[in-house]
């Protein structure tokens, strides 16, 4: 199971801002993690030349470690 939707929430001249909902499931464990991140983008003629994205890296950890235990079992 797998669910990354985004969207758009706002732009400033080159720099889109986004927002992405994602969902990603564990083949082995079945544990599933479910969270947003932000998106910053900036287009300059036409082509992406920077993009940074913000998420929760303790949440991410916390879940690699407990599939990777989980898996080992």
């Amino acid at each position: 199971t797998m669910k990354f939707e985004g969207e758009i929430t706002r732009t400033a001249g080159d720099v889109v801002h986004g927002h992405v909902e994602y969902c990603f499931c564990h083949k082995l464990s079945g544990e599933e993690i479910e969270g947003t991140m932000r998106q910053i983008i900036s287009v300059r003629d036409g082509l992406i030349v920077n993009w940074e994205e913000y998420t929760d890296v303790e949440r991410v950890r916390a879940f690699m470690r407990l599939v990777a235990y989980t898996a080992s079992e």
